[in-house]
C-alpha cells in the first residue's frame, strides 16, 4: 500500500471540530454580562423612583419613614453588589477557561506534521475532552469531574454548564417538577426570544408520543401547557376554575390560536381519555418530551452541539473504514472478529465458513482445509476463530453502529495501483513485493510476506484485488 503523499497538518480543518469549545463559555459570559446589565438598570429604577418620592415629600416627610427607606436603598444596594460579586467572580473564572482553550488551540498552529509527538500529545488530550463530555451529557458527573481532574483539563470541559442543565433535565424527566425548568425560562427570557428550535427526535424514538405535535419555539409556554394540564389532572372544581384563569393568562397569547385551544379542550376530557390528541397530552411520556425539548434549547442557547463530538468523530472514522463487504450477507460478523493465529498443537489452516457453532459459541470439526488458521487459548482450551487481517467495522460492536452510515468518497486513491492479495490476508502493490522478495531472495515461482517472512506462497496464490 502506498503512503500517504503528505503528513502536513491543517490546523483549519482540526480546528472546525473544536469551535463550540470557545463558543460555549463566550455565550455564557455574554448572557452573565447582559444579566449583570438588566440588574443594575432595575435597581438603577427602582432606587430613583424611591429617591424622587421622598424629594417630592419635601420638609413634610416623616423622618422616621425616611430612615426606613435609606434603610431599605442600602439594603439592595449590599443584596446587588453580592450579585454582581457572584458574577465577578463566575467571569473571571470563564475567562481564565477561555484563554486556556485559545492556547489550547494555538498549539495546533505550533504543530508541522501529524507524525510529531506533539500532534499526539495534543489528540490525547482532545480524546480526554471528548470522553469528558460524552461522561457529562450521559450524566456521569463525578466520572467526568475525577476524569478532567486528574488530566489537568477542568478550564477545556463545560462541567458546571452541563450539571446545571442536568439539574433541570432531571426534574422534568424524573421528578415531573416544573420548577426548575420556569425559573430557568426566567432568567434567560431574552435570549430565548430569539431561539427558534424544532425537536429533532433520534432514530431511536420516532415512535416518541409527542413526535407528531409541532413542538412550540417557546419553551416557557410548553412548561405552562403541562403546568394547566397537571391542574385539569386533579378533576378538582375549585382548581379547574383557576386553571381556566391561568390558561387566559398564559396560553391565551401564544402565537399559535391553535395552541390554546388545544388546552382548552382537556377541560371537556378526563385523564383517562382515549382520544386524540387529548390521550397524548394526559400521558407521562409527554415529561420525556419536556425534558429533550429543554436540552434542545439549551444547547442551542449556549452553541452546545445536539450530539457528542466523540460521535461525530466515530462517525467520520466509520465512513473512511467502512465498506460494502462489512454488511455483506455472506459474512457473519462472528467471523471476522477475531484474530487467527497458529496453534500450539500446530493445527491446520482450516477454513472459518467451514466451521458449525455450538449453543456456547464453540467450534466443532472442520469440513475441509483453508488458508486460515486455528488457535487455541491453550491445552484443552476453547477455540477462537477469526480472519487475519481484522476489520473494526466488521467486529460485532460497531458493525451495527455502521449500518447506517455513508461509504467515505475517496479523491485520491493511497492504494497502489497493481494491489494484489496474499493468502494470509494481506494487500500489497505486486510490483513492491516482487522487489522485496527479490532483495529477500526467495526462490523463483514463490513469493513471501515481507511482514511474516516465515510465510512462503506460491505466485499462483496471489490473487488480483480491485479496491473500490
Amino acid at each position: 500500500m502506498a503512503e500517504h503523499t503528505s503528513t502536513k497538518l491543517n490546523a483549519d480543518q482540526q480546528v472546525s471540530l473544536d469551535q463550540f469549545l470557545l463558543r460555549v463559555p463566550v455565550s455564557i459570559i455574554s448572557r452573565n454580562l447582559k444579566n449583570a446589565r438588566r440588574l443594575v438598570e432595575r435597581e438603577k429604577e427602582w432606587i430613583a423612583k424611591k429617591l424622587q418620592e421622598e424629594i417630592a415629600k419635601g420638609d413634610a416627610g416623616d423622618a422616621q419613614q425616611s430612615a426606613e427607606v435609606v434603610g431599605e436603598l442600602v439594603k439592595r444596594l449590599k443584596q446587588l453588589r453580592t450579585k454582581m460579586e457572584s458574577l465577578d467572580s463566575e467571569l473571571h473564572k470563564l475567562t481564565r477557561s477561555l484563554h486556556a482553550r485559545v492556547d489550547h488551540l494555538n498549539q495546533l498552529y505550533t504543530i508541522p506534521s501529524l507524525a510529531d509527538v506533539k500532534y499526539e500529545q495534543w489528540s490525547g488530550i482532545r480524546l480526554d475532552r471528548m470522553m469528558v463530555d460524552y461522561m457529562l451529557r450521559q450524566g456521569y458527573i463525578e466520572a467526568a469531574r475525577q476524569l478532567a481532574k486528574e488530566k489537568e483539563i477542568e478550564e477545556l470541559v463545560d462541567i458546571d454548564a452541563f450539571v446545571a442543565c442536568l439539574r433541570v433535565e432531571k426534574a422534568l424527566r424524573e421528578e415531573h417538577k416544573l420548577g426548575p425548568a420556569l425559573a430557568w425560562c426566567s432568567e434567560n427570557k431574552q435570549a430565548l426570544r430569539k431561539v427558534e428550535v424544532r425537536l429533532s427526535l433520534p432514530l431511536g424514538k420516532r415512535n416518541h408520543p409527542m413526535a407528531d405535535f409541532e413542538p412550540a419555539s417557546n419553551l416557557e409556554h410548553e412548561l405552562r401547557l403541562q403546568e394547566f394540564i397537571e391542574k385539569v389532572r386533579t378533576q378538582n372544581l375549585e382548581t379547574i376554575v383557576s386553571a381556566r384563569e391561568f390558561a387566559q393568562k398564559y396560553l391565551a397569547p401564544h402565537k399559535d390560536p391553535n395552541f390554546a385551544i388545544r388546552a382548552a379542550g382537556l377541560l371537556a376530557f378526563s385523564p383517562n381519555t382515549n382520544q386524540e390528541p387529548y390521550k397524548t397530552l394526559y400521558s407521562t411520556d409527554r415529561w420525556h418530551y419536556l425534558a429533550d425539548l429543554f436540552l434542545a434549547v439549551h444547547h442551542q442557547l449556549h452553541n452546545i452541539p445536539e450530539r457528542p463530538l466523540l460521535h461525530n468523530v466515530l462517525s467520520a472514522g466509520f465512513c473512511a473504514l467502512k465498506s460494502p463487504s462489512c454488511h455483506s450477507e455472506k459474512i457473519s460478523p462472528r467471523q471476522a472478529d477475531a484474530e487467527q493465529v497458529l496453534s500450539e498443537e500446530g493445527a491446520g489452516p482450516d477454513s472459518v465458513s467451514d466451521y458449525e457453532f455450538t449453543e456456547d459459541n464453540q467450534p466443532v470439526k472442520p469440513a475441509h482445509k483453508h488458508q486460515y488458521k486455528l488457535h487455541h487459548k491453550g491445552p484443552g482450551g476453547a477455540a477462537a476463530l477469526a480472519l487475519n487481517s481484522i476489520c473494526p467495522i466488521c467486529s460485532t460492536e460497531l458493525n451495527e453502529l455502521a449500518r447506517m452510515l455513508p461509504y467515505a468518497h475517496h479523491s485520491k486513491s493511497i492504494v497502489e495501483p497493481d494491489a494484489v492479495v496474499l493468502p494470509n490476508g494481506r494487500v500489497y502493490g505486486e510490483a513492491r513485493l516482487r522487489l522485496a522478495n527479490e532483495k529477500m531472495g526467495t526462490a523463483e515461482g514463490y513469493v513471501k510476506d515481507p511482514m511474516d517472512q516465515e510465510r512462503v506462497f506460491r505466485e499462483e496464490e496471489m490473487k488480483k484485488v480491485f479496491i473500490m
